[in-house]
């Protein structure tokens, strides 16, 4: 799961900094060799972040 698509500065996300815009967050699932199954958008008041369901293939 990635959480993503809000630019306010996110102190636990890896190397501090800004979380990942949700436009590259897939390409990283898959890299570490996930299936996206689902991404939505979940609403935080006057904005919100992209949440994705990812899961390891079978096999």
């Amino acid at each position: 799961m990635s959480r993503s698509g809000n630019s306010r500065a996110c102190d636990d996300w890896p190397g501090g900094g800004a979380t990942p815009i949700a436009a590259t967050s897939p390409t990283w699932l898959v890299r570490a060799g996930l299936d996206v199954v689902l991404e939505e958008f979940v609403p935080e008041g006057d904005t919100g972040h992209v949440l994705f369901w990812a899961r390891r293939p079978e096999g």
